[in-house]
């Protein structure tokens, strides 16, 4: 699976059917907890009718109470109705509590592209801290504290890693976001997309994106040795395609979001990993170090 991925994907194609709740499905939804529908009508109902008996014993009225008691049921069933609606609408699809109720409002009313409208909303809100932060560290607006490797060597074998660990990121990164996403946005004339999966999928790829900028924040925390400024500053940004591909990913999200469901369309978009910067000059500049290391080892800072 590695070896695959590791290779470029020139053409890669899919098909998505919209999926979406018919007003059929709404109405069942409602009435599909009908005894807070008729305990909040009963208790309506009962309340304003010992107001209004109250009130005409009290004043000694003589009143028209076949009429009266038709408009206090009427009141009692719209208000019930009102109020289940609203606690219909705003139900919360189980697994989703903790997001904001915008976003499980969108995956439990499904109306048409609610799948992509779902994923852009929960990975806006979930990338923008991570994303905030990581600008913030690019213009100076936080101080990474940063200190000198315990040795020479320990350094060393740090950094001769860090191109393998960069790799194995962007493995996962493609197998998340060009494979299992689409997949968890399918839906089938039997089967619609499920909310649960989809968030799984973003919660992957906001680990992700969380990861890239803590890999940052590792060379920032380091103060190389003197020998190996140069290379160590070549390092620098390698996860930046992972994060580019995230960015990317929300903007075809978008597209599709504003997508008439009413035509065929054929949208027509590009996911791109690029490879990470001043990986030649890296290896160049690590075969040269190596070559010396055992000079340096003698004469370690």
């Amino acid at each position: 699976m590695s070896n695959e991925l590791d290779k470029p994907i020139t053409n890669s194609t899919a098909t998505f059917a919209f999926s979406y709740k018919t007003t059929w499905d709404h109405v069942k939804g409602f009435f599909s907890r009908p005894l807070p529908l008729l305990t909040f009508a009963s208790a309506s109902f009962g309340g304003l009718w010992s107001i209004y008996e109250a009130s005409v014993s009290s004043l000694d009225l003589e009143a028209n109470r076949p009429v009266v008691y038709a408009w206090i049921l009427a009141f009692a069933a719209i208000s019930s109705g009102v109020a289940r609606l609203w606690a219909y609408v705003n139900t919360v699809p189980d697994g989703l509590e903790e997001l904001l109720p915008h976003s499980s409002r969108i995956a439990h009313l499904q109306r048409t592209k609610w799948e992509f409208r779902f994923a852009k909303s929960v990975l806006a809100h979930l990338i923008s801290p991570i994303d905030r932060e990581w600008q913030d560290i690019r213009n100076n607006n936080i101080y990474v504290v940063a200190s000198r490797p315990r040795d020479f060597l320990s350094y060393f074998r740090w950094l001769a890693g860090r191109p393998e660990n960069c790799f194995r990121m962007l493995r996962v990164a493609k197998k998340t976001m060009l494979f299992e996403f689409p997949q968890a946005l399918t839906s089938t004339e039997e089967t619609p997309a499920d909310p649960k999966r989809i968030l799984d999928r973003i919660q992957t790829i906001v680990d992700l994106y969380r990861e890239s900028v803590a890999f940052e924040k590792t060379s920032l925390a380091i103060i190389p040795p003197d020998e190996m400024v140069t290379v160590h500053e070549l390092q620098i940004g390698w996860a930046e395609p992972i994060r580019d591909a995230v960015h990317q990913l929300f903007e075809f999200l978008q597209d599709v979001s504003d997508v008439d469901p009413n035509t065929d369309s054929n949208l027509k978009f590009t996911i791109t990993f690029e490879e990470p910067t001043n990986i030649d000059d890296y290896c160049a500049e690590l075969d040269r170090v190596k070559v010396l290391l055992p000079q340096i080892m003698e004469n370690e800072w």
